[in-house]
């Protein structure tokens, strides 16, 4: 049950991180945003104080006025208390060019496209700003928001992870689908360092919630990952 947290029914506060931010909210109905309210339900049933640090893709306003509407949008529209704070991702390095396109990544989960975004020095900061108010758990929506907490220093409450995809196997599949083309192939470089990235991610977290139990036996059973359990999807 994800309402309960081991040992207490309640906690004071929790905090709520993702990249996946619902700008335009009315329209937020995609499968992940779902699921994400699936979660934040439940957790604002269990916590005194919900607070959100959202990473925002280049553009987005991530002014205070729009931290002030992001908060007011959530409690008119979907029924959320929280303080909401908005980070933008960073500035990805240049990808042109065979290092920093396919070598280069294949050396670090942190330099690959979807996860360099929340991995660089201001991201870590902001989310080490938010462990300042000390929340007694944490929830990472999805693996690309789960790079600071694997890259900070700071002690860490019990954390809880949403995988709503195994992002390998997702990679791996996307690469057998047409088309083709030779620089195609030297992606599979990079599948080590992501495997790795996500098996760290996995450990640190408490639990990690999938969205099938054959999602769950493959990295229980395949990689003897702890702590891994099914929570369906909201839609099909």
């Amino acid at each position: 049950d994800i309402r309960r947290f081991p040992g207490s029914p309640r906690v004071k506060r929790i905090l709520f991180v993702s990249r996946q931010f619902p700008q335009d909210i009315v329209r937020s109905v995609h499968g992940v945003y779902i699921r994400m309210r699936v979660f934040l339900d439940a957790l604002q049933e269990m916590a005194d104080a919900l607070e959100m640090l959202f990473y925002v893709e280049e553009g987005v306003d991530a002014s205070p006025a729009a931290m002030q509407q992001a908060e007011a949008d959530m409690r008119s529209f979907w029924g959320i208390e929280a303080t909401v704070t908005l980070c933008p991702v960073a500035t990805p390095n240049d990808p042109r060019g065979f290092l920093n396109h396919y070598l280069r990544p294949a050396t670090s989960f942190f330099a690959q496209s979807l996860y360099a975004g929340t991995a660089g020095p201001t991201q870590v900061a902001a989310f080490e700003t938010a462990l300042d108010a000390r929340p007694e758990a944490i929830f990472i929506h999805r693996l690309d928001a789960m790079c600071p907490a694997l890259l900070t220093r700071r002690p860490l409450p019990p954390i809880y992870l949403d995988l709503d995809d195994i992002e390998h196997v997702k990679v791996v599949r996307q690469l057998r689908q047409p088309p083709f083309w030779p620089g195609k192939y030297l992606y599979y470089l990079q599948l080590p360092a992501l495997l790795s990235g996500e098996r760290r991610a996995i450990r640190l977290a408490r639990k990690s919630f999938v969205c099938s139990d054959l999602d769950r036996d493959y990295l229980a059973t395949r990689w003897r990952l702890p702590g891994v359990v099914t929570l369906p999807n909201a839609v099909s």
